[in-house]
């Protein structure tokens, strides 16, 4: 308890001295719950310099946040368009941080045009595809890996789903609707065209209403694809071949 203020709350110091090796003890959103492009944060710490010109605050890829405000054991930093998930270092005048590990969002705080995103996969080459359902955006978007930067990669109403075999992607749409048939569609790494594999079930004898797809990582089910059918209370089997979408359980 403080003895000055005297109301019985137990308050924290954090004390260094202006020799002090740089370290980070702790990273903050100001605005609140999660980390954005353009967002502010507090680093605390000790060994920082009090001039915000001999500080340098950096995430994993290289790129350098816009520091507001500075002193010996806190800087107030914007977190910079396309910061990479990951870790982030201070540089100061008394040396270089160990690296503190924080989640960044892609993407700002508020935007509406992408907040309905259902499934998420990795490329071989490290890029991310993302599947959004948000309304006049349903389609497949792809973030550099290098850049941060997103892209449409395929347009598809209301995709899910996205297992990886290799270089391809599989692609369903969900819709509880009763006409829908449970297309499945591939996607190439690379974005070019979908191929359509046709429908999985019947419009009105047979409809489909898809939540998820998965693939065989061992090989038995090669160039299958397994989609949960909420329709049907069933998994199907579907592979881009005529006569080849089976009920598996």
């Amino acid at each position: 308890n403080d003895p000055v203020l005297g109301d019985g709350k137990t308050y924290y110091y954090l004390v260094g001295d202006a020799n002090a090796a740089t370290q980070v003890s702790s990273i903050v959103s100001i605005a609140g719950a999660g980390f954005f492009e353009g967002g502010q944060i507090f680093v605390d710490g000790v060994g920082f310099d009090p001039a915000c010109a001999n500080n340098v605050v950096f995430f994993d890829d290289g790129t350098e946040a816009v520091l507001m405000s500075c002193s010996p054991t806190q800087i107030e930093a914007e977190i910079p368009t396309h910061a990479v998930s990951g870790s982030v270092t201070v540089l100061s005048p008394n040396g270089v941080s160990t690296r503190q590990t924080k989640l960044f969002a892609i993407g700002q705080r508020t935007n509406t045009l992408r907040q309905a995103q259902t499934h998420i996969n990795v490329s071989a080459s490290n890029h991310l595809y993302v599947a959004d359902q948000t309304p006049l955006f349903t389609r497949i978007w792809i973030i550099n890996y290098s850049s941060g930067v997103a892209s449409e990669c395929a347009n598809v109403g209301n995709p899910i789903g996205m297992p990886r075999n290799g270089s391809k992607f599989y692609v369903g749409t969900e819709s509880p609707v009763t006409n829908n048939v449970g297309s499945v569609r591939e996607l190439d790494a690379s974005c070019s065209p979908l191929v359509n594999w046709g429908a999985t079930g019947v419009v009105t004898d047979d409809p489909v209403w898809a939540r998820a797809m998965a693939v065989d990582p061992s090989g038995n089910n090669n160039d299958y694809v397994f989609l949960l059918d909420h329709a049907g209370d069933r998994i199907r089997r579907r592979k881009n071949m005529a006569n080849l979408d089976l009920e598996q359980a």
